[in-house]
């Protein structure tokens, strides 16, 4: 009775939507979907994806449609999802908007019409947005207003002090862009003219339907979907050969005629998928072009063949062509990116064949090889200058273990970072006191036929090795620039491998970008830097020559630079209504390491704000930007980022990133760098409210909707976080605190790397500020609130909230929890971290896993719903036990179980005076009677 009527209607149509809504199939086994554990119930699953579609509008009730759309058709294609037929509830046509009058003085600009002569007016626009902010410094309004069409940057549009007061703007609503591509003139020439495969349809079958031994389309994909099957790979170059082969083998049940990517999974073939084995695989059925044969009786085993010289060596394959070229006048430099007439990303060419806004370790194929891989070792390095601060005021003495002083290390292995130090440049960081984990990388791999079957290539210089680190996780990509074959046909590399904090001796998987060989795949692109000619293959779907104009470039990696200093800020500047798009990818840039996480970090985006107050980002559509979108770092203040909506971006969106100083007196660092945070240079008070952030980390797996370090007081509400290669919300240290988290949708995260969480966060380091009371300077900082929040902890997500190594002073509370394998997570030292009045949904593993404090410290756990396999782990030996009391704890999938608290049964250890009024049963509440509390805890 106390929520908004428009809320109680949207709870309405939850229960309407899931009473009618079929159960569906996930097409995933249990252990791959529930972390092992058996499935919740099919109409619990359904209800809690109804109801975050209801809690999308609650939380932005004036988002479109079409991004209501998106939200939805994530949800039902989660990998783990037991229903996938939620439909959007009837929503009446928005009010129309009156766009505002714009002021009298402000000075205009055209994409095309325009130049810097003139006035600036409606009939006489400026030409550059550049020229529209110096004029406009001397007018009252101090606005610039874009006309509609695409203003595309020759450079970055600087904003100054002087510019203070200034609003960017589009004119009276017209859709304008900003573009930091420019436009080529492609006069294109077939160069090849074979019959060229086709690109997979993203939405739709394309099916090729043969007579030979009746095959027919199988429209729905789900052939023996509870089997696996295994991919082989055949050299066929035509559908008629493909099927013919697949008729002749018993075992072929399904084939695909698609030169690639499938064909790309092992070895080189030239079209045929064929499907060995006792199944298919169905995750994404209409994204497969394939040929289906019903089963019929197996046939006769052929007799071996007699004995006889060895069959000839095969010709080498003809490659896939449909393949263009044209000479680029008037570019400097390779092209490393492209946008293709339609908007979309070119592919460098690459082996193997995806597209990286599609593919990854999420889908099949991966667009990784995925084969054992051989690296050659990092490099030797002189040891690092080691940085510690041992003073006793200075020290966290509120953890057990050895987390307690500020540490790193100066050059050494870190000589490839800007500035060359960080925590784990130390050879003996507190978290690994042996140096596993010490800043280092691979300078190459061995090359096999098997690895990279089209090498050794002609011109390796130049491509681009993107890897994960060695392991099984994936927690950063590296990328290396390299250099040539060796002697031993290896792959070697000088630069890179600075894009990730902790170190290894070798990669994961990887792919490689950028080699003429590779240009066999609809969209791919090369650039011969010699010539100047730029390669293109066209989709044998497309016209039959690609248009000659409409390809552009990205050449600007930084749209707009909002820079100033602490000591004289830009203030007051807002950037609204308009579409940023094509900034430059930076990878290969400089990169810092921002303390004590897991993280490097370029200090750039297409928005790049240094030195401001109260600079205001809303209402913006920001959309295939290669590097960051927003970077906010060293000194800002109340800086806003609203309303706005990010998409295929290729590293992080929003990073906060700060800088320190040392202590006075104390051992010399490079600037930017130290313990002390107390001057201020830091971004603080940022609001980052009411976005809707997905589809990013093209490039960069350890990329976030939001990521901050040496940053706090940041508020993170009423957003929308889905579809993301690892946490959506990242604290790389807790500096400070005072951060509020709030209200927000998250889900489908960690999809292409594990050992992570939608929300992850460290504490390894630690930093002085006066935060907590506002007036003592302390390493203690100020509690953390995260509240409110509807999180589902899919794909390879753990806890919903990681707090992982030493995070320390949050308060988690008022939240819907759902999925993962554990609840609260607090260990490697982690403390005062306390979740209280939390719902956690079907959790895999126990409900927390706590570990020891010394008094006054200790973790909470209490007042919380838990459905789990387990109620959890604390240490019993531990100088002080954690808070733990009227918790109501549901055995998932059996009867109630008997637990044990350090040796004793529960009513033993509560009639000791331990977890008071903590009940346990083994029938959970009713899927409405869940629903129903979490909508009452996440609504404010």
């Amino acid at each position: 009775p106390n929520l908004p009527n428009m809320w109680c209607r949207l709870m309405l149509w939850v229960c309407m939507t899931t009473a009618v809504a079929g159960t569906g199939t996930s097409g995933m086994t249990a252990a791959a979907s529930f972390q092992g554990a058996t499935p919740p119930p099919a109409d619990f699953d359904c209800k809690m994806r109804a109801l975050a579609v209801s809690f999308a509008q609650q939380i932005q009730p004036n988002i479109t449609q079409d991004n209501l759309q998106k939200i939805v058709d994530a949800l039902n294609g989660a990998e783990e999802a037991q229903c996938r037929n939620l439909t959007l509830p009837a929503r009446p046509p928005p009010p129309p908007s009156q766009p505002p009058t714009p002021p009298a003085d402000a000075i205009i600009v055209a994409p095309s019409g325009g130049s810097d002569s003139n006035p600036g007016t409606v009939d006489k626009p400026k030409a550059s947005i550049q020229a529209g902010v110096l004029a406009a410094r001397g007018t009252q309004s101090r606005t610039v207003l874009l006309r509609g069409g695409t203003h595309v940057l020759g450079s970055t549009v600087h904003i100054t002090p002087d510019d203070s007061g200034l609003t960017v703007a589009s004119y009276k609503g017209e859709p304008a862009v900003v573009s930091g591509a420019a436009p080529i003139v492609t006069d294109w020439k077939r160069v090849s003219s074979a019959s060229p495969p086709q690109e997979p349809a993203a939405t739709a079958r394309d099916v090729a339907v043969g007579e030979t031994c009746g095959m027919q389309e199988d429209p729905f994909g789900k052939i023996r979907e509870e089997n696996v099957y295994k991919w082989v790979t055949l050299t066929r170059n035509n559908v008629s050969d493909c099927m013919a082969a697949c008729c002749a083998d018993p075992k072929c049940v399904v084939a695909s005629f698609n030169a690639a990517p499938f064909c790309h999974a092992a070895t080189f073939c030239c079209g045929l998928k064929n499907l060995k084995g006792p199944a298919i695989p169905t995750k994404y059925p209409d994204t497969v072009r394939t040929i289906f044969k019903p089963d019929a009786p197996p046939a006769p085993p052929t007799p071996p063949a007699p004995p006889g010289p060895p069959a000839p060596t095969p010709p080498p394959p003809t490659p896939p062509a449909n393949i263009f070229a044209a000479v680029i006048a008037g570019l400097s430099g390779d092209i490393t990116a492209l946008r293709l007439p339609d908007g979309r990303r070119g592919i460098r060419a690459r082996y193997p064949n995806a597209d990286p806004e599609i593919n990854g370790m999420h889908t099949v194929p991966t667009g990784w090889v995925q084969d054992p891989t051989t690296w050659l070792p990092p490099r030797d390095y002189p040891p690092p200058i080691e940085v510690e601060v041992n003073i006793s005021e200075w020290m966290r003495h509120d953890s057990t273990g050895n987390e307690l002083g500020y540490q790193g290390g100066i050059g050494g292995s870190c000589v490839d970072l800007t500035p060359p130090f960080g925590y784990w440049c130390s050879q003996h960081p507190n978290r690994t006191i042996s140096g596993g984990l010490t800043h280092r990388s691979p300078t190459g791999l061995v090359v096999t036929p098997t690895l990279l079957p089209h090498s050794p290539y002609k011109h390796p210089a130049g491509a681009v090795v993107h890897s994960c680190r060695g392991g099984a996780n994936c927690w950063f990509t590296w990328m290396f620039e390299v250099d040539s074959f060796s002697s031993a046909d290896n792959l070697t590399w000088t630069k890179g491998g600075f894009q990730g904090a902790e170190g290894s001796t070798a990669g994961g998987v990887w792919y490689i970008e950028g080699v003429q060989e590779e240009l066999d795949y609809p969209r791919e692109f090369y650039y011969d830097v010699a010539t100047t000619t730029l390669y293109y293959n066209q989709n044998a779907s497309e016209s039959e020559t690609p248009p000659a104009t409409g390809f552009a470039v990205p050449t600007v990696k930084v749209l707009f630079n909002i820079s100033g200093s602490q000591a004289e800020p830009v203030k007051d500047v807002t950037i609204s209504g308009i579409t940023l798009r094509d900034a430059a990818a930076t990878f290969m840039d400089p990169h810092g390491m921002p303390s004590g996480g897991d993280w490097c970090l370029q200090r750039s985006g297409a928005v790049t704000i240094v030195g401001s107050v109260g600079t205001l980002l809303t209402n913006l559509n920001v959309t295939r930007v290669d590097g960051n979108a927003v970077f906010i770092g060293s000194y800002n203040r109340n800086v806003s980022v609203t309303d706005s909506t990010f998409q295929w971006v290729g590293d992080t969106a929003i990073a906060l990133w700060g800088k320190t100083r040392t202590l006075p007196g104390g051992q010399p660092q490079p600037e930017g760098t130290g313990i002390d945070g107390t001057g201020g240079d830091q971004p603080r008070f940022t609001t980052i409210r009411g976005n809707l952030i997905s589809e990013l980390g093209h490039y960069q797996k350890q990329s976030s909707m939001v990521f901050q370090a040496q940053s706090c007081q940041t508020t993170i509400d009423r957003n929308i976080f889905f579809n993301g290669p690892r946490a959506h919300i990242n604290f790389n240290d807790f500096f400070g605190g005072a951060n509020v988290v709030s209200s927000n949708l998250v889900f489908n995260s960690c999809r292409e790397t594990a050992d992570h969480g939608p929300f992850n966060s460290w504490g390894r380091q630690v930093y002085i500020t006066k935060v907590r009371d506002g007036v003592t300077a302390s390493v203690t900082p100020a509690f953390t609130e995260i509240r409110n929040n509807f999180v589902i902890s899919n794909y390879h997500g753990h806890e919903a909230i990681d707090n992982d190594d030493a995070s320390e002073y949050l308060k988690t509370h008022s939240n819907f929890f759902v999925y993962g394998a554990n609840g609260l997570k607090s260990d490697f030292e982690g403390h005062d971290n306390i979740h209280y009045n939390n719902l956690y949904a079907y959790v895999a593993g126990g409900c927390f896993g706590i570990g020891s404090f010394v008094p006054g410290h200790e973790d909470g756990f209490y007042n919380n719903t838990c459905i789990a396999q387990s109620y959890g782990r604390f240490d019993c030996t531990s100088a002080q036990l954690p808070e733990m009391h009227d918790n109501r704890f549901y055995a998932w999938g059996g009867s109630a179980p008997t637990i044990t608290e350090c040796g004793k049964s529960l009513a033993d250890w509560q009639a000791a005076g331990h977890d008071l009024r903590t009940t346990v049963s083994g029938n959970p509440p009713s899927d409405l009677e869940l629903i129903s509390l979490a909508h009452t805890l996440i609504t404010p």
